[in-house]
């Protein structure tokens, strides 16, 4: 009885996220939203052309296909846990080099976390007084905390120093991706040289890494904690529990989106604990949850005495409604509405909420009115997020100081590099949404343990959250990366289908 729910369980999120990745591999085959120009963040759509992306995406898996088919028995002779170590060092060292070969700083959200981590630093709390900067955007205090320690130990303002732990982040993220992929795959050499090849040629993780904000450390924090939630459930041991609650607990104080992740680890014990009733499981829900609260625990404890009682938060239903604007036609597009409502209302969480909820009202009313309209929306804010290839990741670090080799340059001016760059990616996500499609399908008859679909159920998950959350595609990158070692397999079942049906 226990095996028939969770196998109805697994199928519902299979049929699910089949759903999903068809809509993505289908509209990604033909639609990609690129930047255009590097001033402006918004993305354009470019018609891509089917004959050329059928052509692309099969060219690789025949290439794919005959070095397996020729080399097989070197390729599993291949060490791949050396190899993992010497791409991820590899993987490193590119992102090293770009950090300092691009000449990247900070601008925007960037620049406003450090400039008020050396006024903190400083012993300057304004911004967190009423209308300050952390007190209207308190889920940013974890990583304002992380950027204090790092100008403490190296020098107030010294961003480069955050830049080097997404460098360190790069590589023990393509470390991590294998890992999974060794449990996932059941030791699959193959799946796990794939997804390491995946991890190393997706160029926007090297590109962010020379982004100062949450993105890179904390999605390599939430895989080192799914693949302790994933050992955890192979074989349970405490220090791997208390490392699965520091990960996890990391994550979050970094970026407070990766709690869309802990959600997922949470449900799939959830319903472990009701099935099986055994301890383990209610050990992992306890180091989730305290895991969690570090984050609320620690900001608390370190500002609430700095805080002004008259302080308030921007309400979460302003990014709601945000995400619900049409302005220029960017669907669902950042616009600053959050700031300016809420400063209009003089800083009171629950007049500027009631005009969010207006909003919504609106939007639902003009819905109803429009559905082919709204359909129309949604399908431009989906899209906007999912099938750009690049993830915005050279725009969002167009604010340079100092000179730049003409390699980088070429890669911040339209030329054949950065078409380069776009068109392999371009292939990469198809490559991407089509393994996993594969992966799911043939998940459908085999799959009995939910414990498997974790990853699967936090990308659903975020799926789900970038139709309701304000927009951009850099917000989606982090579940690219998580995509990479269910893809890895993926890709290993296509080889298998094709051996089978030669």
């Amino acid at each position: 009885m226990e095996n028939k729910i969770e196998k109805t369980l697994i199928r519902i999120l299979l049929v699910l996220s089949i759903g999903m990745y068809l809509f993505l591999f289908g509209f990604s085959f033909l639609f990609s939203y690129v930047n255009t120009v590097l001033e402006d963040e918004h993305l354009t759509r470019v018609t891509d052309s089917i004959v050329v992306n059928a052509i692309a995406v099969v060219l690789v898996i025949s290439v794919i296909y005959l070095v397996n088919r020729f080399n097989r028995e070197k390729l599993l002779a291949i060490k791949t846990e050396r190899l993992a170590l010497i791409l991820s060092v590899l993987s490193s060292i590119i992102a090293l080099w770009w950090v300092f070969a691009s000449g990247a700083a900070p601008q925007a959200d960037q620049y406003k976390i450090c400039y008020a981590a050396s006024q903190l630093n400083a012993g300057d709390y304004s911004s967190l007084e009423k209308g300050g900067y952390l007190a209207e955007c308190p889920h940013q205090l974890g990583i304002v905390t992380f950027i204090r320690f790092l100008f403490f130990i190296f020098g107030d303002g010294n961003y480069k120093a955050f830049q080097v732990a997404s460098v360190l982040s790069v590589g023990l993220m393509v470390l991590c991706i294998y890992r999974i992929t060794v449990i996932l795959s059941k030791d699959n050499h193959i799946a796990e040289i794939i997804s390491l090849i995946l991890a190393l040629t997706c160029f926007p993780l090297y590109f962010y890494s020379a982004f100062v904000y949450g993105e890179i450390i904390s999605t390599m924090l939430i895989m080192w904690g799914f693949y302790f939630f994933l050992k955890l459930y192979k074989k349970f041991n405490y220090k791997r529990l208390v490392a699965f609650a520091l990960l996890t607990g990391l994550a979050v104080f970094i970026r407070q989106n990766s709690i869309i992740a802990v959600i997922a680890m949470l449900g799939v014990a959830f319903v472990k604990m009701l099935l099986e009733r055994n301890k383990k499981t209610i050990f992992i829900l306890i180091a989730l949850i305290l895991g969690v609260l570090f984050q609320t625990a620690t900001t608390k404890i370190i500002y609430s005495t700095h805080t002004a009682d008259d302080a308030e938060a921007i309400p979460s239903i302003l990014y709601i409604s945000m995400g619900m604007n049409d302005a220029g036609r960017y669907a669902g597009w950042y616009d600053g509405s959050n700031f300016e409502i809420f400063e209009r209302n003089d800083c009171d969480s629950e007049l500027a909420a009631a005009e969010g909820k207006e909003i919504i009202r609106d939007f639902i009313s003009s819905a109803k009115q429009s559905p082919v309209s709204c359909v129309n929306f949604y399908l431009r804010k989906i899209l906007q997020q999912w099938s750009a290839p690049m993830y915005q990741s050279i725009v969002m670090n167009n604010n340079i100081e100092g000179e730049q080799s003409s390699i980088v340059k070429s890669l911040y001016e339209p030329g054949k590099t950065w078409s380069f760059l776009d068109g392999w990616m371009n292939i990469h996500q198809l490559l991407i949404y089509l393994s996993i499609l594969v992966f799911l399908i043939c998940s459908w008859r085999k799959s009995s343990n939910l414990v498997d679909f974790v990853i699967v159920i936090a990308i659903f998950g975020g799926f789900l959250f970038s139709i309701l959350w304000e927009a951009k595609a850099r917000y989606v990158f982090p579940y690219y990366l998580m995509m990479m070692p269910i893809a890895g397999i993926g890709i290993e079942k296509i080889l298998d289908i094709l051996k089978r049906n030669k």
